[in-house]
């Protein structure tokens, strides 16, 4: 059936993708999932109309999705799946699906891809289509997928008021009335797409809706008093660095609440952040009056989208330190590999920095601690946070909270750096035992120091564990 064309060069809108995101040559280095809008709300004259998707850039670009944003808060959104169309002759990829005017009414947002990306631009339009090709299909989804879409249609529509059908319908009335129902849920939704590993994907987005948001977070709501320090040094690469700092952006950080910390030679002045070193750093939010929360990220590292959300939910002021499950960004450019962790225990702490960079502490802890140990500066920014975990799970316990959600996607680290990260790690260790556990010695183990053991316990007490799995035996 042919597609009635009555499209112009008018109807081309770009999104501005410098506006929200940092540029790194030419490209918006993008982590899995972000979201890219709202897009320009694109002008239609008929009731539905073909909406494509025009991205250019390095990619990978798997099938994208389109989230329309509902217009109250206490609705889930939509996920519509972008199809392929086609390639053009400058290598830009097209993608588009059917839309009513209705449904463009609502804010739309897209996410370009489900693994990291590069993208230079995007590029929407619409082309108005018929009733009867829009009723064909809605009828090809109605017969791929019926229950889905019959589900979809009832969930979407049940503020309908069925008092505007027709008293006396005839045929041509309850056609109208039925694609009227439709265009507010057309196409089926909610049907999701994934790339080079669903499996992992498929699993984290349905239980912690790490990818697709079933509900939009407003700016207003991302309120949350959080430094962030993002730890650069001669390896830095400035493609991962904006993959980080995009991160933040789109989970709505202010550009002036992160701070790069210079550990190299790098450039005086990258992407427009001002750049600052680990002992100015220190000195500027070791203050008494400073109650703002730290996290230390490294270059390549990324936080979800609704990470500010997750830390606005920790309501207790007396929480000082709070500690995140994480998973790995991989190679590939998705997440995979979640860490899931205990909930605060001191003596594992002692043993292992479990919490690793996905955790945040209070600055004026910090600086309670430097004043006690004042030597713990030496063991480098990273080294305090993990001084300053111990000192919260030590003294207040009660004061450490886990939020057992992987909203940190960690980058992978180099054999000699983990070696640096251990070592730092090792001094912060020392000096808080010197304090509070002068009877125990911890010493690495052989395995490249990833583990570590008591060379005199504290106690004779002896731990025997029994396990009782399928409660065999």
């Amino acid at each position: 059936m042919a597609v009635r064309k009555t499209h112009s060069i008018d109807n081309l809108t770009e999104v501005d993708l410098e506006k929200h995101f940092v540029i790194s040559d030419g490209l918006a280095h993008l982590p899995p999932g972000t979201l890219c809008g709202p897009l320009q709300e694109p002008t239609i004259t008929t009731n539905w109309g073909i909406l494509e998707v025009c991205l250019t850039g390095t990619g990978p670009f798997d099938l994208p999705q389109l989230i329309v944003a509902s217009n109250s808060q206490d609705q889930q959104n939509i996920a519509l799946p972008l199809k392929f169309l086609r390639t053009l002759q400058d290598g830009s990829v097209v993608f588009g699906t059917p839309v009513s005017r209705e449904r463009l009414k609502r804010t739309l947002f897209l996410i370009p891809s489900l693994r990291s990306c590069a993208i230079e631009t995007i590029t929407t339009r619409v082309i108005p289509i018929s009733g009867r090709y829009a009723a064909w299909k809605l009828a090809q989804g109605l017969l791929k997928s019926p229950a889905l879409a019959l589900r979809s249609v009832a969930k979407h529509n049940l503020g309908y008021r069925f008092e505007d059908w027709p008293r006396r319908p005839n045929l041509k009335e309850m056609a109208r009335v039925v694609l009227d129902v439709a265009s507010r849920n057309f196409p089926n939704p909610d049907s999701l797409y994934f790339g080079c590993d669903p499996s992992y994907s498929f699993w984290t987005n349905d239980k912690y809706e790490t990818l697709i948001p079933r509900k939009m977070i407003t700016r207003e709501h991302m309120s949350f008093p959080l430094q962030v320090a993002v730890i650069l040094d001669e390896e830095t690469d400035p493609d991962s660095l904006a993959l980080t700092l995009n991160s933040l952006l789109a989970a709505g950080m202010q550009r002036e609440m992160i701070s790069l910390i210079q550990n190299g030679a790098i450039l005086s002045k990258l992407h427009g952040f001002a750049l600052t070193h680990e002992t100015d750093f220190l000195g500027s939010i070791a203050l008494p009056e400073d109650d703002r929360f730290l996290i230390v990220l490294k270059s390549g590292d990324c936080i979800s989208r609704d990470f500010l959300n997750l830390c606005n939910s920790i309501d207790d002021s007396q929480v000082s330190c709070a500690y995140f499950d994480h998973d790995l960004l991989v190679s590939n450019g998705t997440y995979a590999r979640s860490e899931f962790k205990p909930d605060c225990s001191p003596a594992t702490l002692l043993f292992r920095n479990y919490p690793s960079r996905a955790v945040i502490v209070r600055a004026s802890l910090i600086n309670e601690l430097l004043k006690k140990i004042p030597r713990l500066a030496s063991a480098g920014l990273a080294g305090v946070i993990y001084g300053a975990s111990i000192e919260a799970a030590l003294t207040k316990e009660q004061a450490v909270a886990h939020l057992s959600i992987p909203a940190i996607h960690l980058s992978e680290v180099s054999a000699g750096r983990i070696s640096e990260q251990f070592a730092d790690e090792k001094q912060a260790r020392d000096l808080l035992m010197r304090k509070y556990a002068p009877n125990l010695f911890i010493e690495s183990s052989d395995i490249g120091g990833a583990a570590w053991y008591a060379k005199k316990p504290v106690s004779r007490k002896i731990t025997i564990v029994i396990p009782t799995k399928n409660q065999v035996g």
